[in-house]
């Protein structure tokens, strides 16, 4: 391969891989609806500290006070029982949204619920 060559190559490589990390993980977490099911995701999966981060600072001091993520996420999974998280409606405006959801648990019981969410530095997060 001559040096032309293996320097496009090169440079077409880093493209695809920068385009991969920007890519379809950071768009799902534009959305509230995609922020709401990422929190259950991580939450029903134990990750804890992931799952915090889709919380908005406020909420997380409150959260802290009522027994902390661990405690809410293992209240709301029922212990990671979750099967899949419904969004049943998505009511946006500016700053502000409201998700109503269902969810879905492996038992076949099903729980409907809505969550508040700001934007906190440009970015979608859970406040209620």
């Amino acid at each position: 391969m001559t040096r032309t060559k293996l320097g496009t190559f090169v440079g077409i490589s880093i493209l695809i891989a920068l385009w991969g990390s920007c890519g379809s993980a950071s768009i799902l977490k534009k959305s509230p609806e995609n922020v709401v099911k990422a929190f259950f995701k991580a939450a029903n999966d134990a990750k804890y500290s992931e799952a915090e981060g889709y919380l908005a600072a406020s909420t997380k001091v409150l959260m802290a006070a009522a027994g902390g993520i661990k405690k809410f996420a293992d209240e709301q999974t029922r212990d990671g029982k979750i099967d899949r998280v419904e969004i049943v409606k998505v009511e946006t405006r500016g700053e502000g949204a409201k998700v109503y959801y269902k969810i879905h648990y492996k038992d076949g019981q099903t729980k409907d619920d809505d969550a508040s969410l700001i934007k906190e530095n440009g970015e979608w997060k859970i406040s209620g």
